[in-house]
């Protein structure tokens, strides 16, 4: 569905309910069915790349959206399969901005450029919490500079790529006029592939490659200027949804921290789920329905919690490669490199090399 208000004719009625709608049906972050679609698409092995990453039949399903850490390693992954450090463009010409979740939804129905900045500015982690966006302005020209903090650089590179790509459409379907002034600015090479450089062809936008930031320039005078098409009762739903965001991932956080400091605890002790389940005072079956509905697992927590203390460990350079193998759980070193370089896309010794270097 769109992401109308529906039109001055309809009764107030009808336009209250087409307006609920609006905030509560079509409006979820659909992002891991979608990614899961189109890595089946591209001819990749879908399902284990999900696997890998910790994902779920529930996140292929788009029934429970995935972390942000997990779609970044799995888009790493696809372009390190497809040799394409420019999938991203690729990706991004899928994204249909009504598909799209509640914040790009806020974003659609601002009621003017600024406050689109200004929400992207106060709820982007929410949703993109490795995300950060920048703005500087001057009397003639303003830039929104995108980047992913994540170790994974092909990962944060794919994933600019789709958002600010994404960014755009929502600036020129509120803003058709930005089109002949819009540029976008990629720190990378131009797509080498034909499927990724059509995207950029339909965007239809002025671009510039090798550039060090990434970023989206339009003219100040549009700032301010008033946006048609948004109604202020979708606008205002749209917020609320947001704050109940807000309070939920507050929640959230509350009950993954206790558990990421279980499994930092279990596993060098080689705990099982039992063994965590009763770190945390719940039963196995409590502990399998309180992840469920925050929307991950226990394998894609163990995951996350064992390639942020292996990087931690490598670069303390307190351990050998062999006890930060044994110190996160693996019984080999050879299984640990395996599951390090597929979700960093380094070997643990050319992390270690990679970290002194850059230190």
């Amino acid at each position: 569905m769109a992401f109308c208000a529906g039109s001055s004719g309809r009764t107030e009625r009808a336009l209250r309910r087409d307006t609920l709608a609006a905030v509560t049906d079509g409006i979820e972050d659909d992002s891991g069915r979608w990614l899961y679609r189109e890595l089946v698409r591209l001819g990749l092995p879908a399902a284990k790349l999900f696997d890998e990453a910790g994902l779920d039949a529930a996140h292929r399903r788009g029934e429970v959206r995935p972390p942000w850490s997990a779609r970044v390693s799995v888009s790493a992954a696809a372009a390190r399969l497809l040799d394409d450090p420019c999938l991203g463009f690729d990706l991004a010409g899928t994204i249909e901005i009504a598909e799209q979740g509640v914040f790009t939804a806020a974003l659609v129905h601002a009621p003017s450029m600024r406050e689109m900045l200004d929400t992207a500015l106060a709820h982007l982690k929410l949703w993109e919490p490795h995300a950060r966006l920048d703005v500087e302005s001057d009397a003639s020209s303003t830039r929104l500079y995108y980047a992913h903090d994540v170790d994974d650089p092909l990962g944060a590179a794919v994933e600019t790529q789709i958002s600010l790509v994404a960014m755009s459409s929502i600036l020129l379907h509120r803003i058709p006029a930005l089109r002949s002034s819009l540029t976008l600015g990629f720190a990378c090479a131009p797509p080498r592939h034909a499927r990724c450089a059509s995207t950029l062809a339909k965007l239809d936008v002025s671009t510039r490659f090798h550039q060090p930031r990434w970023y989206a320039e339009i003219p100040t005078a549009f700032v301010d200027e008033k946006l048609p098409g948004a109604h202020p009762v979708v606008n205002k739903l749209l917020h609320e949804r947001i704050a109940r965001e807000h309070a939920r991932q507050r929640g959230q956080s509350s009950f993954l921290e206790r558990l990421r400091s279980a499994l930092r605890e279990g596993f060098e002790r080689r705990w099982s789920a039992g063994d965590i389940a009763a770190a945390l005072e719940l039963s196995t079956r409590t502990l399998q329905h309180r992840l469920k509905a925050h929307g991950t697992s226990l394998t894609q927590q163990q995951t996350l919690v064992r390639i942020e203390l292996a990087r931690t460990l490598l670069a303390r350079r307190e351990h050998t490669v062999e006890e930060v193998a044994s110190r996160v759980g693996f019984d080999s070193l050879a299984a640990f490199s395996r599951f390090f370089r597929r979700h960093t896309g380094l070997a643990p010794s050319s992390f270690r090399s990679a970290n002194s270097a850059s230190g």
